[in-house]
C-alpha cells in the first residue's frame, strides 16, 4: 500500500470497512432518540447523528449498499470520490466530489435514505466524512449480493457486478 495512506490510516487510527476502505467513528452523538419517536423501519434508540472519517485507497471500493438514514458526505483530501446511485426507482446517477466547483465537482452530497450506493477512487485516495442522522447502527445496513442486487435492479448489471465483492 502507499506510504501516504498508510500514513493516514495510522495517523487516524483506521480500521477495515466491511463496504470497503477503512474508516474510524468520530462524532456520536450523547443525544438519544427512543425509538417511538423514529420512523416505524428502525429497531431500537438510536443517537441523534454519528460521524466517520473513511479513507477509500486507489484499488480498493465501496461495495453497494443502502442506509435507513440519508448520508452526509463531505471531502476532505486526496481525489474527491466517485459514487454510483440507484434509486429506489432505478434512477442511475453518479457524482464526483471534490474542490472543483468550477468542474461539476461537489464538496458536500447526500444520499437519501433508501439509496443503493457504491464509491470508488481513481488516484491515490480519497478521504472523506459520513455523516447519518439518526446515528447509524449496523441495523440499518444492508448489503446485499451482486445476485440479490442484480434481481432489484437488472438494468444495472454492470455496474452491480463492478461494485460488489460477493
Amino acid at each position: 500500500m502507499d506510504k501516504e495512506v498508510n500514513q493516514i490510516i495510522e495517523n487516524f487510527d483506521l480500521k477495515p470497512h466491511p463496504e470497503g476502505g477503512y474508516y474510524r467513528e468520530n462524532y456520536r452523538s450523547n443525544i438519544n432518540i427512543a425509538e417511538k419517536n423514529l420512523p416505524e423501519n428502525f429497531s431500537g434508540r438510536r443517537s441523534l447523528a454519528t460521524s466517520i472519517l473513511f479513507l477509500l485507497p486507489k484499488g480498493s471500493f465501496s461495495s453497494f449498499h443502502k442506509l435507513k438514514q440519508d448520508e452526509i458526505w463531505y471531502f476532505h483530501a486526496g481525489e474527491g470520490p466517485i459514487l454510483h446511485c440507484i434509486a429506489p426507482d432505478h434512477t442511475y446517477t453518479k457524482y464526483k466530489m471534490g474542490s472543483g466547483i468550477n468542474r461539476n465537482e461537489v464538496p458536500q452530497l447526500t444520499i437519501p435514505a433508501g439509496t443503493f450506493f457504491a464509491a470508488e477512487t481513481t488516484k491515490k485516495f480519497s478521504f472523506s466524512g459520513c455523516m447519518v442522522t439518526p446515528g447509524f447502527d449496523f441495523a440499518d445496513f444492508d448489503m446485499p449480493t451482486a445476485a440479490q442486487l442484480i434481481k432489484l435492479f437488472p438494468e444495472h448489471e454492470e455496474l452491480i457486478r463492478r461494485f460488489t465483492r460477493s
